[in-house]
C-alpha cells in the first residue's frame, strides 16, 4: 500500500546566507527550508502552503516578533520557535526570547546533532497531535452514534408504550402523530386506511391530522391521496374523510407550507394496507439511527393498526346485531346495567322502550325471509332515526327491538314512542317485486326514577308487559306500565 509523503516544512526567517546553507545541510533530504526576509513576509505568507513544523528566526528578527504568533496561529498546529545567535549575541536576546516563550536558543557554531533533534522532535510532536486528534475526533464521533442511538430507543420506548394499548384507529393515529414529534421536525402527520365500509365494500379511509378548519386542511387532504395512489388497489373509491386535531394547541396551529413530503407503507401480514404520510422540515436531514427507529416505529404501527381494526370486528360481532346493523340484546343488558348505576349516583330518570312489529308473521309467511329481513333493517332505521346520539337501541329478539332512555322520565318516553309509532304507521315497505307494504308497530313503556324500588330485570319486566297490554288492546299503540313501588322511608 502506498502512503502519502509528508512534506517536512521549516522557515527561516531573516537568517544569514551562512546561516541558511548550514541548516539546509544539516536538515538534510526530504526537509524542507523556506526563508523569508523578516516576519512581515512570513506572516503575509502564512495562507500559502502547509504549516511549518519549525521556524528558525534570527536574533535580529527576534526585535520584531508582533506579527509571528498570528501567523503561525492561522495553521491550527503551533509551530517550535527556535532563535539562532550571531556572532554579537547578548544577555538582552536572552531577555528577549524569553518575553516572547522561546525556549530553544542555538549559539553559533551551528551543531548537526543539536538541530536534527529539534526537527525531530517537532516531527515527532506533530504526529503525537495529530494521532490525538484523530482519537479524540473519533471518540467525539462515537458519542454522537451513541447518543443518536440513545434518543432514538427513548423514542422508540416511548411511542410503543403509546400504541401498544390503543385498540382505536383514532386513538393509535393520534398518540403515532404525536409521539412522531420527538423523533424528527413533523410539522404534521396523516394517514391513509383500506378499511371495509358498513356496505361490505373496500374504501380508502383519510385520517388528516389536522382540525377540521384548519388553513391547509384541504392541501394535506389532496396530498394524501395524491401519495395513496401508490397502495395496491389504490382503484378504491374515498370513504370516510376523518380529522384528527393534534392533542396540542402548538401543534395544532402548524401549517404544511413549503414542507417535505415523506411517504411510508403501512405493511401487515405482508400486505400493504395504507401509507403514513409525513410533511417535514425541508431542511432536516434524517440520519441512519433514526431512519432505522422510523422505519421500526411504522411497522409497529402498521401490526398496532391491523389488531385494532381485527378487534373492532370482533367487538363488531359481539356488540352489534348483524342484521340490522343496531346494537344486540347482550350489550343492551350491559348498556342498561351501567346506566342503572349511573341513576343510583345521580338521581336522573331513566326510561325503556319495548317494541313490537304487529303481525310480522305474516310478512315472512305471505312475502318470504327475504323480505321480512328487509322490513326488519328499515324498522331499526326508524327507530334509530327518531331518537338521540346519548340513546340505545338494540334488537331485542326476533322482531321485538328496546330502547333505553337515559334522563327521560315515563311521560317523555311515552311522547317518544307515540311519534316513532306514527312515523312507521305512515311509511311504506316495499316487498319483493316492489309491492308496496304498510306495517305498524306497538310499544311498551316503563320508567324509573331515583326514587324508585325497582331492578333491571323489573325495569324490563314492566316494559315488556305493558307492551304485551297494547297487543292485547289491539296493537298499533303505546301503553305505559303501572307505576313503579317507592322505596320505604
Amino acid at each position: 500500500m502506498l502512503q502519502r509523503k509528508i512534506r517536512t516544512i521549516s522557515w527561516g526567517i531573516g537568517l544569514s546566507n551562512g546561516q541558511a546553507e548550514l541548516l539546509r545541510r544539516f536538515l538534510g533530504d526530504g526537509r524542507e527550508l523556506i526563508l523569508h526576509p523578516d516576519v512581515s513576509s512570513a506572516a503575509d505568507a502564512s495562507d500559502k502552503g502547509p504549516a511549518p513544523y519549525v521556524v528558525w528566526l534570527s536574533a535580529a528578527c527576534c526585535r520584531d516578533m508582533s506579527r509571528l504568533p498570528e501567523a503561525l496561529s492561522s495553521y491550527g498546529d503551533p509551530a517550535e520557535i527556535v532563535m539562532l545567535l550571531d556572532a554579537g549575541y547578548g544577555p538582552e536576546d536572552y531577555d528577549r526570547a524569553c518575553a516572547y516563550g522561546i525556549k530553544e536558543i542555538l549559539r553559533p557554531p551551528l551543531d548537526v546533532d543539536r538541530v536534527s533533534a529539534i526537527m525531530s522532535r517537532a516531527v515527532e510532536s506533530r504526529a503525537a497531535r495529530t494521532a490525538s486528534e484523530h482519537f479524540t475526533g473519533a471518540l467525539l464521533l462515537e458519542r454522537k452514534i451513541l447518543r443518536r442511538k440513545t434518543l432514538a430507543l427513548g423514542f422508540l420506548t416511548d411511542f410503543l408504550a403509546a400504541v401498544g394499548h390503543n385498540t382505536s384507529t383514532d386513538d393509535l393515529l393520534q398518540n403515532a402523530f404525536a409521539h412522531l414529534g420527538k423523533l424528527l421536525p413533523v410539522r404534521s402527520a396523516h394517514a391513509a386506511l383500506v378499511e371495509t365500509g358498513p356496505d361490505g365494500e373496500n374504501a380508502l379511509s383519510l385520517y388528516i391530522g389536522l382540525r377540521e378548519n384548519a388553513a391547509d386542511f384541504t392541501f394535506c387532504r389532496d396530498l394524501l391521496a395524491e401519495h395513496a395512489e401508490a397502495v395496491p388497489g389504490a382503484a378504491y373509491r374515498i370513504g370516510k374523510i376523518r380529522a384528527l386535531p393534534p392533542r396540542t394547541a402548538a401543534a395544532a396551529d402548524r401549517l404544511a407550507g413549503n414542507a417535505a413530503p415523506i411517504c411510508l407503507p403501512l405493511v401487515a401480514d405482508g400486505t400493504c394496507f395504507g401509507c403514513l404520510l409525513l410533511l417535514t422540515d425541508p431542511a432536516h436531514v434524517l440520519d441512519r439511527e433514526r431512519a432505522s427507529a422510523l422505519d421500526f416505529a411504522v411497522r409497529h404501527l402498521a401490526l398496532s393498526l391491523r389488531n385494532a381494526e381485527r378487534f373492532a370486528v370482533m367487538r363488531a360481532r359481539a356488540e352489534y346485531d348483524s342484521l340490522t346493523g343496531i346494537y344486540n340484546r347482550r350489550h343492551f343488558e350491559e348498556l342498561l346495567e351501567d346506566e342503572m348505576q349511573r341513576l343510583s349516583r345521580h338521581g336522573r330518570p331513566l326510561s325503556v322502550l319495548m317494541a313490537d312489529v304487529d303481525h310480522f308473521k305474516r310478512v315472512n309467511d305471505t312475502w318470504g325471509h327475504k323480505t321480512g329481513d328487509a322490513v326488519l333493517r328499515e324498522i331499526a332505521a326508524l327507530l334509530t332515526d327518531g331518537i338521540r346520539g346519548t340513546d340505545c337501541c338494540a334488537r331485542y329478539g326476533g322482531e321485538e327491538f328496546v330502547i333505553l332512555l337515559p334522563y327521560t322520565d315515563a311521560e317523555e318516553a311515552a311522547s317518544l314512542a307515540e311519534r316513532i309509532r306514527k312515523r312507521t304507521e305512515e311509511n311504506f315497505f316495499t316487498a319483493e317485486g316492489g309491492v308496496p307494504l304498510q306495517l305498524t308497530i306497538s310499544f311498551g313503556v316503563s320508567g324509573i326514577g331515583p326514587m324508585d324500588a325497582l331492578s333491571r330485570e323489573e325495569l324490563l319486566s314492566a316494559a315488556d308487559g305493558a307492551l304485551y297490554a297494547a297487543k292485547r288492546q289491539g296493537r298499533n299503540r303505546t301503553c305505559r306500565a303501572r307505576a313503579a313501588f317507592r322505596k320505604a322511608g
